[in-house]
């Protein structure tokens, strides 16, 4: 009995250090991400009037961030010419998610004008973060109007941030996305300047995040 103590001790070490590189994907390679990024690789770059261009994306930032897929392209409408970019990164739950818009644009410079309201995005049930960021001090007045959510595979999320770490710990894979457009004028909503674009762009993203079935003959539907 004199020695259970330490032998109790030392379960809870061995435990909690498989526990954490579990979480941190410690023994995992950047290879299993390879279907993931290949499945974001074929989201299509026209969606409807909407046409895309890759958008500059910093892989060793991306790396830091502990981000094994992403899809990053800015769409525009060639009929208005209204953009919007789209960031959707992919990794294990404890570094996708961190790294909020509050944090990333304020630390590019960007100062949050109003607070963050969570909001309906898209086909029923998407729910996203939003807040408006201004840049103090630019030559050009510079307004973005960013949404963001989580997906660990059953949809688009808005949990508080502070519990969102907790909420996906055990999940395989999570998912985040960031939409970027210009600030609304008066008297229009943010979610008045989707169009159409929200609705051709989800159900394509839903291919990437949720892999087909697979037959009984290997293949996939």
């Amino acid at each position: 009995m004199k020695y259970l103590p330490a032998s109790l001790c030392c379960l809870l070490l061995i435990a909690s250090g498989v526990a954490a590189g579990l979480y941190t994907n410690r023994w995992a390679s950047p290879a299993d991400f390879g279907p993931i990024q290949a499945r974001m690789d074929a989201v299509p770059t026209s969606l409807g009037t909407w046409v895309s261009r890759p958008a500059p994306s910093d892989q060793e930032a991306l790396d830091r961030a502990g981000i094994r897929a992403h899809l990053s392209r800015e769409y525009r409408d060639t009929r208005t010419g209204r953009t919007i970019t789209v960031l959707l990164v992919a990794g294990k739950p404890g570094p996708i998610a961190v790294h909020t818009p509050d944090v990333c644009f304020q630390g590019a410079g960007y100062e949050q004008s109003n607070d963050q309201t969570s909001v309906d995005v898209g086909p029923a049930g998407a729910r996203f973060w939003n807040a408006t960021f201004v840049k103090p001090g630019a030559a050009v007045q510079s307004r973005e109007c960013v949404f963001w959510g989580w997906n660990a595979g059953d949809g688009w999320e808005a949990p508080e941030h502070r519990t969102v770490r907790m909420k996906f710990a055990l999940r395989p894979t999570l998912y985040k996305m960031y939409l970027v457009t210009d600030s609304p004028p008066p008297g229009k909503t943010s979610t008045e300047l989707w169009g159409d674009f929200a609705d051709r762009l989800f159900p394509e993203l839903d291919r990437a995040i949720v892999p087909p079935p697979v037959t009984e003959t290997g293949g996939t539907t």
